[in-house]
């Protein structure tokens, strides 16, 4: 059975995004396939400096300028890691950098539209240099967005438990108010602009909000940004497969 390997990406440029992010993407496929568990190597940061230069910092937009060759070199990487098989994926985090009412507004979901159709093009030049016949379509299903609204820190302080506790253990609950308002109604959370602003926790415990105890079933349940990646997610039937397929895994997905 191939290995099921999944790239991850984060416009972060904190020194935990990685691990943040696959923390997030553990709980989602758990969503989708109860008692999945990956093996060490299932998540795999990206290795390559010029393409994490086009990561983070939003350079993958860029489309003139010296930024450019930075954003070829990303799209070279993404299309050869799909081009690995199907259980090769991409998992990359973006900020929609705006209200969940206003998505359709938002610049990244556009722009990010425009640079899926770039790397769908290389792919299929890939594919023709090497004479296979696989649609270009079916290596594109396998780049997943994860697209928080506002931002990261809009899920993570969902997880209001242990962003209460770390309140009060490292800021003598300064901020203690804030996270038990938003537990009361943690809707309000894809609509509040910028919410790391709000509050002392600021993006430095972003990684112990992704790991410890996160309620992804809750979050879900909103309807929201999370739910929306989580079907987006579902909609993958590679990926489905490849969950399936993993140790621990009896349950078939949620579909």
């Amino acid at each position: 059975m191939v290995s099921l390997t999944i790239l991850v990406l984060s416009e972060d440029n904190g020194k935990e995004a990685y691990e943040t992010v696959s923390a997030l993407a553990r709980r989602m496929f758990r969503l989708i396939v109860s008692g999945w568990y990956p093996r060490e190597d299932t998540f795999q940061p990206l290795s390559d400096a010029q393409a994490q230069a086009a990561v983070r910092g939003n350079l993958w937009k860029s489309t003139k300028g010296p930024q450019w060759s930075l954003r070829q070199k990303l799209l070279r990487t993404l299309a050869t890691k799909l081009l690995e098989g199907d259980r090769s994926f991409v998992i990359f985090h973006i900020d929609g950098d705006c209200a969940w009412a206003e998505r359709k507004r938002s610049e990244n979901v556009a722009k990010f539209a425009l640079f899926k159709e770039e790397l769908g093009r290389l792919i299929g030049m890939f594919l023709q240099q090497r004479r296979r016949p696989a649609p270009t379509a079916y290596s594109l299903q396998r780049l997943l967005v994860l697209m928080p609204f506002w931002c990261m820190e809009s899920w993570l302080y969902q997880n209001t438990t242990e962003a209460v506790r770390l309140c009060r253990e490292q800021h003598g609950g300064r901020d203690e108010d804030v996270f038990l308002a938003w537990q009361r109604d943690r809707a309000t959370l894809d609509d509040e602009p910028y919410p790391k602003k709000r509050t002392c926790l600021g993006a430095q415990h972003n990684r112990a909000l992704a790991e410890r105890a996160y309620p992804a079933d809750e979050v879900y349940a909103l309807g929201k940004s999370f739910a929306a990646c989580v079907d987006g997610l579902l909609g993958c039937e590679a990926l489905c497969a490849a969950l399936a397929e993993m140790p621990g895994s009896p349950d078939p997905p949620r579909l």
